[in-house]
This record gives structure tokens, C-alpha cells and sequence, in this order.
């Protein structure tokens, strides 16, 4: 370099989208993709909890109910259909007064989600296809998710009790989650089920109460594919249906898990059986009969036996309380294991199919037949 040659100017560093282009752009998608995943997520929580507030409610007496006289278009998965309610706040074919006293024999049914008919339209409910066969009997559904025996309890005596409706016999279909729930509701101090200030919170609750599944819409439209896909890897492997929720947890391994069961279903059962108790004597002094159902999710058809706790339980329960027993595990237990999850259950759901709440209607039926015959 001469005297009169000025130095070589220093570099001018480039800008950051220059030096870095690729993770700017990430950057820049992120920052972008992100609030606008999670506005989607929200708006897709808080439009889900806004049908749900239309037609469900909180109720004073016995926790929660279905609001009344109410048609509201629902979806469950990937199940669209109309959320029908009456008078009584019940579950029903059309929006209808219900009467105190009925021209007909009355049959009423109570039960958690699966006596409500979640997942699908009520004619195709077990309920719904009881009605059609016994048109000499007008049949009521007091069914309503997370139902438990304190709230059979407590509903009961509300109806008949409080509102004067009037029933000529109760069918209870006990579910397998009926046990952790009894843990969750208590009676305070004038009688009304409220929730247990004990309970757990920390038990398995499945994904509904996961951050991502209320804040995230790529996380619920990646949350129904994976479930597709692992629906389809279980199809040979009976084994990995129980990595699915709400397979995996607790609330449904208590059966045949030790562990589930000393952690809560001894005590589940214990509340479950005084509360029972309290509603055949209610009813007795009434004069109405009730019948008692069990039935297995899709972890017991594959992992429990005919001779589960859950059968075992209610039936030395109903044959010390005089209740006629209808146990559906021989119906769902016997024969090819996986093609009746397949046929009877809602993909990926322990709830049943249309397929599955026919099969629970016929056995319903004679069972019923054989039962009044027995009474005359």
C-alpha cells in the first residue's frame, strides 16, 4: 500500500436477517405462529365450554344438572348431534313438559356419561332404544356425566321429594368410574352434595385439564391424529391400548390394578355402598323397586376377568339388598376381545358406540322381562 492509498475501510457487519437468515425466519414464525395458535386454541376452548354452559348447570342440591327444555347441536370427537333435554332437565327425545304423575308405568334410568348417551344421538342410546321397545312404559333419563352414587342418592329424593315427580321403578348403571367419583362429591351441612374439599385434585384427570389442550389448536388437531394413529398400531396389539388415555389411568385400572385400588378404590367403594344403601331405602319407602347394572370399559374387556371387583362387589351387594343384578361382562367379555372394542366403543373413548348401546338395550330388555315376571 502507497502513502496516498487511504486504508481499506473496515467491514460493515451485515444485518441479523443477513448473518443468521434461517433462524430469524424461525424466529419470525414462531413469534408470529405462536400467538395466533394459541387464539385458535382459546377460541376453540372457550366455544367448546360455551355449548357446554348452554344445556349443563350447577344445581344446589346434588351438584350438577342438565338445564331444561333445551336443543342444542353438540360434537364429541368426531360425532356431531343434538343435546335434547325436557322439563325435568333429562335427557329426552324432544323438548316436552314432563308431568308429575305419568299416564303410563314409569321406568327411570340414572347413571353417569354412559346412561346420558355421551357420543351419541339419543335414539341411538341404550335409553333412547329401551323407549322404543317398552311403549306401554314412558322411560326417563336422570343420566348425567360424572354422576356418582351420592348424586343418584341425592337426585332421587330431590324428584320425588322435592319436585313430586312420580316413578314406578329406578334402573342404576354403576359405572367403573362411579368409585373415584364418590371420593370427589361430600354432603355438607343441609344434605346437598357439594364437592369434597379432600379430594385429590392431583389424580389422573386425562388430558381435559392439560395446558395445551385448552391453549393450543395445533395441539388438539395433533392430539386427534396421533390418536388415529395409535388407534391403528393397537389393532394386533391388545397390550398398548392401555398407553391410551383415558385407558391409562387410574380412574379405569382399578379393577384388576392393586395399586389403583388401595389408592382410591377401597374408599370409593365404601362411600359407594353406604350411599346405595341410603337410595334403596329411599326408594323402599316409596314403594319402587331398583335394578342394578355393571359394565366393563374397554381395560377391563382386555385385562380383567368375568369375576372382576367391580362384578363381584355389586353382585354380593344386590343379593344382600334383595336388587335383581344385570352383569354386562359376560357381554362384552366373551368372544373376540379387540373386534368388540372395535364394534362397540367409540374410537379411542371408553364411551360406547351405537353398535355398543344396542347390545346394552336388548340385554336391558329381557333382563328387565325376566325381572317383572320374578315380581308378579
Amino acid at each position: 500500500m502507497t502513502a496516498d492509498q487511504p486504508p481499506p475501510a473496515a467491514a460493515v457487519p451485515g444485518s441479523l436477517f443477513e448473518r443468521h437468515p434461517k433462524a430469524t425466519v424461525g424466529v419470525l414464525l414462531c413469534l408470529t405462529l405462536v400467538p395466533l395458535d394459541y387464539l385458535a386454541g382459546r377460541r376453540l376452548a372457550w366455544a367448546h365450554r360455551l355449548v357446554e354452559k348452554s344445556y349443563r348447570m350447577p344445581s344446589p342440591f346434588y351438584h350438577h344438572d342438565l338445564r331444561p327444555n333445551r336443543s342444542v347441536s353438540v360434537r364429541w370427537g368426531d360425532n356431531e348431534y343434538t343435546m335434547t333435554t325436557d322439563s325435568m332437565g333429562f335427557r329426552d327425545q324432544a323438548v316436552r313438559d314432563v308431568a308429575p304423575h305419568g299416564s303410563r308405568p314409569r321406568l327411570l334410568f340414572i347413571g353417569d356419561s354412559f346412561t346420558e348417551g355421551s357420543g351419541v344421538a339419543y335414539e341411538d342410546s341404550f335409553v333412547g332404544r329401551v323407549a322404543r321397545a317398552l311403549p306401554g312404559t314412558e322411560v326417563l333419563n336422570a343420566g348425567v356425566a360424572s354422576y356418582s352414587p351420592i348424586i343418584y342418592y341425592r337426585k332421587a329424593k330431590h324428584l320425588l321429594e322435592e319436585r313430586g315427580l312420580r316413578f314406578d321403578e329406578v334402573a342404576v348403571f354403576l359405572d367403573i368410574s362411579d368409585v373415584e367419583d364418590e371420593t370427589e362429591y361430600d354432603f355438607d351441612a343441609d344434605g346437598n352434595v357439594v364437592e369434597n374439599p379432600k379430594f385429590d385434585a392431583d389424580r389422573s384427570r386425562g388430558l381435559g385439564d392439560d395446558f395445551l389442550t385448552q391453549h393450543s389448536a395445533l395441539f388438539q388437531v395433533g392430539q386427534r391424529l396421533l390418536m388415529r394413529l395409535r388407534l391403528r398400531w393397537y389393532w394386533n396389539r391388545p397390550q398398548d391400548l392401555m398407553t391410551l388415555w383415558p385407558y391409562s389411568s387410574d380412574r379405569a385400572r382399578w379393577t384388576f390394578d392393586d395399586r389403583a385400588f388401595h389408592r382410591f378404590g377401597e374408599q370409593g367403594l365404601d362411600r359407594a355402598r353406604s350411599h346405595m344403601e341410603m337410595l334403596v331405602g329411599l326408594l323402599r319407602e316409596h314403594g319402587i323397586p331398583l335394578y342394578l347394572a355393571v359394565y366393563p370399559w374397554p381395560p377391563q374387556i382386555v385385562f380383567d376377568t368375568l369375576e372382576s371387583r367391580q362384578v363381584r362387589y355389586w353382585r354380593e351387594w344386590a343379593e344382600h339388598e334383595g336388587v335383581p343384578f344385570l352383569d354386562y361382562f359376560p357381554e362384552f367379555l366373551e368372544g373376540d376381545k379387540l373386534q368388540t372394542i372395535h364394534d362397540c366403543f367409540i374410537p379411542g373413548d371408553m364411551h360406547w358406540s351405537p353398535t355398543g348401546h344396542a347390545r346394552v338395550a336388548r340385554g336391558f330388555v329381557s333382563f328387565l322381562e325376566r325381572s317383572r315376571l320374578k315380581s308378579q
